[in-house]
């Protein structure tokens, strides 16, 4: 992903972390898509991409085998995606606008009796400076009509009603806008990451009056065995605000609900 290095957590590192794909739109695989990258001119490059289907998001239809439209169909979710990126010395930065199409038949099969969506764009743009003893990174996106379910990072629990309650509730389709920030910089033969994030959204759906908040902050560090190998450690605090709370069933529950959650963990990764 282009917009993966907006942060030191590339596109994970933790299912909380301050890692762009937890608080931005998007960061899915797309099969059946066709990808130009253009030579590099003065560390520029420009880049372009089309998925004649985004069928990672749940199919429309209940039934277990349908699959979600024909590929290059109006009725499956396209994906579309121009870009350009610099990366040259200390600069590596990105900019890039995309949408999904999403399938015509999503009211009919998936969330019927709700209006007001429409398709997906979005704006994103970032990267990183090297400084040399230190790194800094920072990105924004603006989105709107973004599948809740693509900005990353859930955070959910069960209500005393029994019904599974994420934190965008019914709202399955968000506009708003994202940022993060970080560095990195060697301390004792390894590498500290620090990242801070924050997202705001609201449903895209006419007559739903919800609102949403994420923070975040992580640490982490990282610590190479050999030229192929390394250990890592990451701590990550995130914290979920939604007012006007629904249910499954579109039945509110509530004015607002809070949600923290901590994560640590542990791993190892290998370079081929």
């Amino acid at each position: 992903s282009l917009n993966g290095w907006l942060t030191p957590f590339d596109t994970g590192l933790g299912n909380w972390s301050a890692a762009a794909s937890n608080y931005m739109f998007g960061f899915q695989r797309l099969d059946n898509s066709v990808t130009y990258v253009s030579p590099a001119y003065k560390g520029l490059r420009l880049h372009l991409q089309y998925a004649f289907n985004a069928d990672i998001r749940n199919d429309h239809s209940s039934e277990a085998g349908v699959q979600n439209g024909e590929e290059g169909k109006s009725s499956a979710d396209r994906y579309w995606a121009v870009a350009a990126t610099y990366k040259q010395g200390p600069a590596d930065f990105s900019l890039v606008v995309d949408g999904y199409n999403w399938s015509s038949d999503i009211a009919k099969n998936y969330d019927a009796g709700v209006s007001g969506f429409d398709d997906a764009l979005a704006a994103t743009g970032g990267g990183s400076w090297n400084f040399g003893f230190m790194k800094v990174y920072g990105g924004f996106q603006w989105f709107q009509n973004a599948w809740k379910n693509w900005i990353g990072g859930g955070l959910y629990k069960v209500n005393t009603s029994g019904d599974t309650q994420g934190v965008f509730g019914r709202d399955r389709f968000q506009d708003g806008w994202a940022a993060t920030a970080g560095v990195d910089f060697s301390l004792y033969g390894g590498l500290v990451s620090i990242g801070i994030a924050r997202l705001e959204s609201e449903s895209s759906l006419s007559g739903d009056d919800s609102e949403t908040e994420r923070t975040g902050l992580s640490l982490a560090y990282t610590y190479p065995l050999s030229k192929k190998t390394s250990v890592y450690w990451i701590g990550s605090w995130m914290h979920d605000e939604h007012e006007n709370v629904y249910n499954a069933r579109h039945e509110r529950i509530g004015d607002k609900d809070k949600t923290d959650g901590f994560e640590s963990a542990v791993g190892l990764f290998m370079w081929f």
